[in-house]
């Protein structure tokens, strides 16, 4: 399962119905902290987080996943992420996309995560 988290609601379901279109399983979340609780009833193969959000941030989060779940593949969205480099590797993300993002790109990664996740 493919969980999306962006504080934005239209960019979380634009995202998840795009990762449906290629028959992904996708649950969409507006708080690091909704995508938590998620995490613990069900088994999140990726994450795709924005990383500026209130409350607990995208990298935070990040870095949970990687401690509770460290299989979990996360993909982080960003405008900053050039500038975010070394956070980036601190949180152990697997994949990086600049905001805004071109879909084609985002899928890729998410294609990627499964292919690492099935030969591990």
């Amino acid at each position: 399962m493919i969980l999306v988290v962006d504080d934005q609601p239209e960019l979380v379901e634009v995202i998840c119905q795009f990762l449906i279109c290629y028959h992904y399983k996708v649950i969409g979340v507006t708080s690091s902290e909704e995508a938590l609780k998620v995490a613990e009833q069900n088994k999140v193969s990726c994450l795709i987080t924005d990383i500026a959000m209130p409350g607990i941030n995208g990298l935070e989060l990040s870095k949970r996943f990687k401690k509770l779940f460290p299989r979990t593949k996360v993909i982080c969205l960003s405008a900053y992420a050039e500038m975010l480099k070394e956070d980036l590797q601190e949180a152990e993300v697997d994949f990086q996309v600049p905001k805004p993002f071109i879909p084609d790109e985002l899928l890729n990664c998410v294609e990627q995560s499964m292919e690492k996740l099935a030969s591990a």
